[in-house]
């Protein structure tokens, strides 16, 4: 995969899901970090109905900034359990 962070790729991301009624949620993704030897990942979500600038604010106060600046290696949506995602790579 192109060179792309997981800041710049949750931007890309759209978070919105709309149910009957015009109720708003917010889709969670899990985010597999790249942990040595580990299977680690954390579920993420976010209020994504707001401005670019905001949700850069609010991701830089959530997720670290070692974290927000690893590229991602790839991404992967399981149908069965309907979860997106996505693999980093630290390439330090």
């Amino acid at each position: 995969m192109e060179d792309v962070n997981l800041e710049e790729f949750l931007l890309k991301y759209d978070f919105r899901k709309t149910k009957e009624d015009n109720i708003f949620l917010t889709k969670v993704i899990r985010i597999c970090l790249d942990t040595l030897g580990e299977n680690d990942w954390i579920y993420f979500g976010i209020y994504y109905f707001d401005s670019e600038e905001k949700i850069r604010k609010r991701l830089r106060l959530i997720l670290n900034e070692k974290v927000l600046k690893q590229n991602i290696s790839h991404y992967y949506y399981d149908e069965e359990k309907e979860i997106f995602s996505i693999y980093l790579e630290d390439r330090n």
